[in-house]
């Protein structure tokens, strides 16, 4: 595991799987993007685009978003300033928010490697955009059911001012994923 700062990690770890029994099944997952470096010279003010579609008999249809903003400088930029995120569907914008952490502080005392600045505050303690050091990134959950009848649709996810390269090669960027999730025959009271 790479850190901005050395030194970097060596973890072996061993993963036990438990199914889940109470979980309602989907009958359809697709992938819509993974974006592991959202840049103002890449995506930029048009975003990223992609095809779905949607099968029929779908009762309700949800997007899974996950975020995270960072900068190569560690100064401002994507990581330490929100930015504004619009997912559309069909060119209808369905949602704008943006996804800020201001709760970094209470993961210092679990993040693995942190780093004292030279003004005194702690790397870890700063609000970021989308995740802290040390705590599990959620993705946001969204019920797109009236966006997505079965059949051909665009969704597009844009990133509003992305901090672009400077003179020194230092740029924001994020790192962006999202699924969209449908169900048949969802039992009342479930997501």
């Amino acid at each position: 595991i790479d850190t901005w700062v050395a030194p970097a990690w060596h973890v072996s770890l061993s993963l036990h799987f438990v199914p889940d029994t109470t979980a309602v099944k989907p009958a359809w997952v697709q992938s819509v993007i993974f974006e592991p470096s959202y840049t103002h010279e890449g995506a930029g003010d048009a975003g990223i685009e992609a095809g779905v579609t949607v099968p029929q008999g779908l009762e309700r249809v949800y997007l899974q978003y996950l975020v995270s903003g960072h900068c190569t400088d560690g100064r401002g930029a994507d990581e330490f300033e929100p930015k504004d995120h619009v997912i559309r569907v069909d060119d209808a914008v369905v949602y704008r928010y943006r996804p800020w952490r201001d709760d970094c502080g209470n993961y210092r005392a679990i993040n693995p490697y942190c780093k004292k600045w030279s003004d005194g505050y702690w790397s870890s303690d700063f609000s970021r955009s989308g995740w802290c050091p040390g705590d599990v990134v959620k993705p946001l959950e969204l019920d797109l059911t009236d966006h997505f009848a079965a059949g051909e649709h665009t969704i597009r996810f844009t990133v509003e001012d992305v901090r672009p390269k400077n003179a020194d090669d230092h740029y924001g960027y994020w790192r962006i994923s999202a699924r969209l999730i449908g169900w048949t025959n969802v039992p009342p009271g479930t997501p």
